[in-house]
């Protein structure tokens, strides 16, 4: 009988006589590897679940297997975006040097360790691990960051209805429901649950589109992100996916898009002008401000852009040499890091560091845009997300939390794989050996379900 993909990477070196037992074991780790890379991406924005205060999550300690894993066997792809991968670590470098260079001068050395530790396991760790999976693989790796992303929303939208926030916060957090009734869920903040939100609905489109699953599933878990983004009341994600999602949309149905934009112009009118009741925090923070064209009405606007002004006025000193990372809270006179992080590493960091960041973003862009014309699915996901993902630059500080970048990096990851020419291992198959191949032109409920057959 002719051996799997799988067992032909696992075969030891000591001949015919021994092959049984390293192909159980193989077959055994690589299962367990394949589970947690799909648990890692289920429970990615769950940041509650967590070792205390340390920022390192279930999710985190999943891939963190994975990894070893991967490292292990020697199966760990380096160049997560084939040809374009040292321009990454070139932008990556840059805006590590940059706070490295600062905090030495400023002798913050030892939280510069964290900070990169955090950066390098986000932007390098986790996009090589995921180049290291077929196509089909990720693809399910898109339908499990969408599943607990739903998850968590009905997690929170149970507890809203059965506890109230003082029920909640002692054991899930302050933010898991606020005081004033907004949803952070599992991600422990309404802000970042508004984007993963976001996030979740873009992802959905590609799983309709590809037909990954079926569609009454799919309009059930639209409807529970859709609410959810709503009830975290945050004005940035609602602006965002406002663009982000008719992006996506148009991408994929030029057409269909345009008529069902009309529609739902027309139902938020009737809706308006019918006093269709929302929740009271969204009216007052995001539906007021869009009203009235007051951004102050959106929460914490004003306060925000008091920090943007101290920072862009430090930011003249901090050209060559920052505060170092994390320095810039000592010195404002919030006491708090300035929630733009442009500005942030400009003032941490200097030129230097800004100058990744701005290299990072760029590259996003036109690898994104690279794939426009030969995969529009992968391409509206893409696209929609970075959407997304650049508007928070501008919203919140440091981004090394995983899910921020992981769901761009899963999308853009998962376009360049189509690409690839060269095999790459068939983890997760659960084909028999001698299963049929199939071709790049397979629909996507067949690749869905075909799971580990190899790409042509």
């Amino acid at each position: 009988m002719a051996s799997s993909t799988a067992d032909q990477h696992f075969l030891p070196p000591g001949g015919a006589v021994r092959r049984a037992e390293p192909r159980t074991y193989a077959s055994r780790w690589e299962r367990i590897a394949y589970f947690c890379l799909l648990g890692g991406m289920f429970t990615l924005t769950w940041n509650i679940v967590r070792l205390g205060d340390v920022n390192l999550s279930l999710s985190d300690g999943l891939f963190l297997f994975v990894i070893m894993f991967l490292v292990a066997r020697g199966h760990l792809n380096v160049q997560p975006f084939g040809a374009a991968t040292p321009l990454w670590h070139i932008g990556l470098l840059l805006m590590l040097g940059g706070l490295l260079i600062s905090s030495i001068v400023n002798g913050v050395a030892t939280r510069w360790i964290s900070v990169a530790a955090q950066y390098s396991f986000a932007f390098l760790a986790i996009p090589m691990t995921l180049a290291s999976w077929r196509r089909q693989v990720l693809d399910r790796c898109i339908v499990a960051f969408a599943l607990g992303v739903v998850l968590s929303q009905a997690i929170a939208f149970g507890a809203n209805i059965f506890f109230t926030y003082h029920d909640t916060w002692m054991v899930m957090g302050r933010d898991f429901i606020t005081a004033t009734g907004r949803v952070g869920a599992l991600s422990g903040n309404p802000n970042t649950n508004g984007a993963v939100a976001t996030f979740c609905l873009l992802s959905l489109i590609y799983i309709f589109h590809r037909g990954l699953l079926p569609r009454w599933l799919i309009f059930q878990c639209a409807a529970l992100a859709g609410w959810g983004l709503i009830t975290s009341a945050s004005f940035t994600s609602f602006v965002l996916a406002c663009i982000a999602l008719p992006l996506a949309s148009l991408i994929l149905w030029p057409r269909g898009t345009l008529v069902a934009i009309l529609v739902i112009l027309f139902a938020v009118a009737v809706g308006v002008t019918s006093e269709v009741p929302l929740p009271a925090v969204f009216e007052q923070r995001v539906a007021e401000a869009l009203a009235q064209g007051n951004l102050d009405q959106a929460g914490t606007f004003s306060g925000r852009w008091e920090m943007a002004l101290e920072a862009w006025r430090l930011s003249g000193d901090t050209a060559l040499i920052g505060f170092g990372a994390d320095g810039y809270r000592a010195v404002s006179s919030h006491q708090a890091p300035v929630h733009v992080l442009p500005l942030l590493l400009m003032t941490e960091g200097g030129l230097l560091s800004l100058l990744g960041l701005i290299v990072l973003l760029i590259m996003l862009w036109v690898l994104g845009f690279s794939i426009l014309r030969s995969m529009r699915a992968d391409a509206a996901l893409v696209l929609g997300l970075l959407v997304v993902f650049t508007g928070f630059t501008v919203s919140v500080p440091h981004m090394y939390a995983r899910m921020w970048i992981v769901p761009v990096l899963l999308g853009l990851v998962h376009a360049l794989k189509w690409r690839e020419q060269l095999p790459v291992p068939s983890w997760g198959d659960p084909k028999p050996p001698g299963a049929a191949s199939m071709g790049a032109e397979a629909s996507g409920k067949e690749a869905f379900a075909a799971g580990g057959a190899r790409e042509q």
